[in-house]
């Protein structure tokens, strides 16, 4: 089982899913932000978590500091980075601008925490 905070218990294929879930609402919120179904959303999902459990997680453990001088605003902006990356990297997911993929970022984590408050 992986353990994030507000998931506990939840396997890692739940989490990709119900983020895959997450995508597809906020994309349908946000313009400028495209997922061309429902499997893309599974993939961006998948790929998401990968981005920031590596390359993510490296990258807040550096601006740490800077981290906690913006009050957690270096955070969106490295979840915003992670999503631009992703964007590039598969077809049928897309992202106009950085600024669109930090508001997905916010959006997307407001979305995911009331998903996982119903389960």
């Amino acid at each position: 089982m992986v353990s994030f905070a507000g998931m506990e218990g939840s396997s890692w294929l739940t989490v990709i899913l119900v983020n895959a879930v997450a995508l597809i609402i906020s994309a349908s919120l946000l313009d400028g932000v495209e997922i061309k179904g429902f499997v893309k959303a599974i993939w961006v999902a998948f790929i998401l978590a990968i981005l920031n459990a590596t390359i993510g997680a490296f990258l807040k453990f550096l601006m740490t500091p800077v981290n906690i001088l913006t009050l957690g605003f270096i955070s969106l902006l490295v979840n915003a980075g992670m999503i631009k990356v992703a964007s590039g990297m598969i077809n049928g997911f897309h992202v106009r601008s950085f600024w669109r993929a930090a508001l997905l970022s916010l959006v997307l984590a407001i979305v995911n925490c009331i998903l996982f408050s119903f389960l």
